[in-house]
């Protein structure tokens, strides 16, 4: 992360893999989970279990998934896509973008309702993150 301020971030708004515009998801109740991933990436492959663990978890509390990809033709199809029927972002704005620095595929992104990055985690997960991201968010209001 750059240092910009991550204490005002939203989840982003973009495009879908469509090229269609996503609109932000308001119904959330606690916030948004954002997973930088490719269906290419063999490491975002091997962190299937953990992330959805997570995913799950933070799902049934209220949190929003989403998926921001490197690219469109980095698109899950939807029938492998984890959670099933998670949207998929395939082009978000540069200001958006300019707050991160998403360098490596995968990125587990935790964001508050009402704004700021919360959790950050670059890599594979283990089970100690998945406990520490869902004690961060359980603590949220």
């Amino acid at each position: 992360m750059d240092g910009t301020d991550v204490h005002s971030l939203r989840p982003p708004q973009g495009l879908g893999v469509n090229g269609m515009p996503l609109m932000r998801d308001t119904s959330t109740t606690k916030g948004w989970v954002i997973r930088y991933a490719s269906r290419f990436c063999r490491f975002c492959a091997a962190d299937e279990p953990m992330w959805n663990a997570l995913s799950g978890r933070l799902s049934t509390r209220g949190y929003s998934i989403q998926i921001l990809l490197p690219s469109r033709l980095d698109a899950y199809t939807a029938h492998t896509v984890r959670p099933l029927g998670s949207v998929q972002i395939a082009f978000v704005s540069l200001d958006w973008i300019k707050h991160l620095q998403l360098d490596a595929t995968p990125t587990i992104l935790i964001i508050k309702r009402q704004g700021g990055l919360v959790w950050f985690h670059e890599g594979t997960l283990s089970s100690a993150d998945v406990s520490a991201a869902v004690d961060v968010a359980d603590r949220l209001r």
